[in-house]
């Protein structure tokens, strides 16, 4: 189980997440974890990035040899 939060969500958004509920047939929280898991997600994947790039002894590589790496 896992931890009780309580927060104020602006009414546009607060009445967005009751009707997609209400329509799916699946909880609010489900989709406030759901945006949440989403928003971290993204924002490491940024922060990540943003670091790498700040960093001068990282490794840069052509976008050709990226794809040759990957297989592309």
């Amino acid at each position: 189980m896992g931890k009780v939060k309580a927060f104020r969500l602006p009414e546009e958004i607060s009445g967005l997440l009751e009707k997609t509920a209400k329509k799916t047939n699946r909880t609010e929280t489900f989709y406030v974890v759901e945006a949440l898991k989403n928003y971290f997600s993204e924002y490491y994947d940024y922060q990540e990035a943003k670091d790498r790039f700040e960093d001068s002894t990282d490794e840069i590589i052509m976008s050709q040899e990226m794809r040759e790496r990957l297989g592309l």
